[in-house]
C-alpha cells in the first residue's frame, strides 16, 4: 500500500486556527522523497487553484487506497482541506467525505501521545524531531517553528516557507520510517 506524507501551511490573521485561514501551501511526498509535490499560492496564483490541484492529486491516491500520514492532520490539515474543498466546489460535502474515507490516515500527533504523558500540550513536530536526534536514530532537518510562516508570508519569503514545508514532510517521513525505534524504544 502506498504511503503518502502530507503537510499544509496556512496564513491566519488571528492567533488561533480557523476555517478562514488561507491555505498557502500544501506538500505531498511519497516514500521516495524525490516524488515530492508542492502546491503553492505563489505558483498557482490563488488558494482556490492550490486546493483544486491538490484534490486532483488526492483523487489519484484515493483510487490507490493509499495511507496519508502527517502530524496533527486529523485536527487541522484534513478538516481545513475538507472545508476548502467544499468551499471551492471541488466536490460537495459527501464527495469530499467519500474521498477522505477511501484513504487510511496515520496522525503522529495522536500516535505520540504516550511519549508526552498523554498530553497534547508541548507535543509538536519539533518535539518528535528532538527525540529522534537525542536517540541518535537519524539526523532530522532543523526547521523554523510553524508560527514563523506567518511572518515569512507577510515578507513574501516564499522560498523559506517551501523549505519549512519540505523539512516538515521530511521529519514526518523519517518519524514514520523509524516509528518502531521511536515508539517501542528500539532494539
Amino acid at each position: 500500500m502506498k504511503r503518502v506524507y502530507l503537510d499544509i501551511e496556512t496564513y491566519s490573521k488571528g492567533d488561533e486556527p480557523s476555517v478562514n485561514d488561507k491555505v498557502i501551501a500544501i506538500g505531498v511526498v511519497e516514500e521516495d522523497p524525490s516524488g515530492q509535490k508542492l502546491f503553492t499560492e505563489w505558483e498557482h496564483g490563488s488558494e482556490r487553484e492550490v486546493i483544486r490541484k491538490f484534490y486532483k492529486e488526492l483523487r489519484m491516491y484515493g483510487e490507490q487506497r493509499a495511507t496519508v500520514i502527517g502530524f496533527n492532520i486529523l485536527r487541522f490539515d484534513i478538516p481545513i482541506l475538507s472545508f476548502k474543498g467544499v468551499q471551492y466546489r471541488v466536490g460537495d460535502a459527501q464527495k469530499i467525505y467519500d474521498l477522505w474515507h477511501k484513504l487510511f490516515t496515520i496522525d503522529y500527533r495522536q500516535v505520540a501521545l504516550p511519549l508526552n504523558g498523554m498530553m497534547f500540550k508541548g507535543l509538536t513536530l519539533a518535539y518528535l524531531a528532538k527525540l529522534l536526534r537525542e536517540r541518535g536514530m537519524i539526523n532530522v532537518p532543523e526547521r523554523e517553528e510553524g508560527a514563523a510562516v506567518k511572518d515569512l508570508y507577510k515578507k513574501r519569503n516564499f522560498k523559506k516557507i517551501e523549505e519549512h514545508l519540505i523539512a516538515d514532510l521530511e521529519i514526518i517521513r523519517l518519524v514514520d520510517q523509524n516509528n518502531e525505534m521511536l515508539f517501542r524504544g528500539g532494539q
